[in-house]
């Protein structure tokens, strides 16, 4: 193709059923003896005849017996042997081979299966090298990507890691950062709101 030039199928043989790996293993002797350069890296048929050498088949005969389990656990004792610029550079090429859909999956993924310990130490890894508003930038696309219900447990969670003196530090800064009109509005919520409790517990 990158000469001008279209290939051609030509079907010599077809069918369905039983006898179709004979079939597939008498092509391709057929042309590899006429010296035609194919593709097929096997023999033909089921399986993989002519593939690799006797230790070769054999390994891959074993590890097809193998659980998925065993293979995981083969798979982190390998990873464990590793330098941490060998995982890094492995990752990093894993990812290349992905789309940008299926690597946002296996973030999620991993993100969803760390403690909320592991979460912390990483976020807080992140945020050493990043600029103040980087940081800003980072923690609103974190907060849009939150449901309502996602981010109020957020922030009960961090309120009740803070000590008194620190939420209300933290309390008066917000505020201090609000504008006029936000205040009032704020004001006048927590004020319709205390009302509404007083006239229920009046009436209760």
């Amino acid at each position: 193709m990158s000469v001008g030039l279209t290939p051609l199928i030509e079907v010599v043989e077809s069918g369905s059923g039983d006898g179709w790996e004979d079939a597939e293993r008498r092509w391709i002797a057929f042309y590899r003896s006429r010296g035609a350069r194919l593709w097929n890296t096997t023999d033909g048929g089921e399986g993989v005849p002519g593939w690799g050498t006797p230790e070769q088949r054999s390994a891959q005969k074993r590890f097809a017996t193998v659980t998925a389990e065993q293979r995981s656990t083969s798979v982190r004792k390998g990873r464990e042997n590793l330098t941490p610029e060998q995982r890094t550079a492995i990752a990093k090429k894993s990812a290349a081979a992905k789309t940008d859909e299926q690597r946002s999956e296996a973030m999620k993924k991993r993100w969803a299966n760390m403690t909320p310990e592991r979460r912390d130490a990483i976020a807080r890894k992140v945020n050493v090298g990043q600029t103040h508003d980087r940081r800003s930038h980072t923690t609103r696309k974190w907060q849009q990507a939150k449901t309502p219900e996602q981010r109020n447990a957020s922030a009960r969670l961090r309120q009740a890691a803070l000590t008194p003196g620190q939420r209300t530090a933290s309390a008066r800064k917000i505020w201090i950062n609000k504008t006029t009109e936000d205040r009032k509005a704020i004001s006048k919520k927590i004020w319709e709101t205390r009302r509404a409790n007083s006239t229920l517990d009046g009436i209760l």
